[in-house]
């Protein structure tokens, strides 16, 4: 399947010729105000730009697992570290701007995790909600995380 990015530059007015790739369609993409962009495909492999998206390449060192990925999502949360999670079970790490990827253990079931949340500060705290009121969260751009639970609303 083939995976093509397009760029804007006047706000989405009018569009650039596409990047194409042989690499599925694109579930994930971050980025920063710096011209850095990390997308991720359905087959695994990870898209990389250093500059806005005119020219995009293969990361350098992959090792997200190349089966079919129905979907994820990516936080860039400063310093060069994306964490993303893959098909709402999964999550990775990456510390050099999507250049290679390990596995982190988030605290949560592998399997039964449904990401509905994220948000990170920029300053090491990423927060993520899952199902049935899971949270994990990691102080240190997901290099560690503790899971807990939200407590439920009230009902009146």
């Amino acid at each position: 399947m083939s995976t093509h990015l397009y760029r804007s530059d006047d706000g989405g007015s009018t569009w650039s010729v596409p990047a194409a790739f042989r690499a599925g369609r694109v579930v994930a993409l971050t980025g920063n105000a710096r011209g850095r962009l990390v997308a991720l495909t359905s087959s695994g492999v990870v898209l990389v730009s250093g500059d806005a998206g005119r020219r995009w390449r293969g990361a350098a060192n992959r090792t997200i697992p190349r089966t079919s990925l129905e979907a994820a999502s990516m936080v860039a949360a400063g310093d060069g570290v994306i964490v993303a999670t893959l098909d709402r079970a999964t999550f990775i790490r990456s510390t050099e701007w999507g250049e290679s990827w390990r596995p982190v253990d988030s605290g949560l079931p592998d399997g039964q995790y449904a990401l509905s949340e994220s948000c990170t500060d920029g300053r090491g705290l990423i927060v993520v909600a899952g199902s049935a009121g899971a949270v994990t969260r990691s102080i240190d751009y997901g290099a560690t995380w503790s899971a807990t639970r939200m407590e439920q609303a009230r009902q009146r």
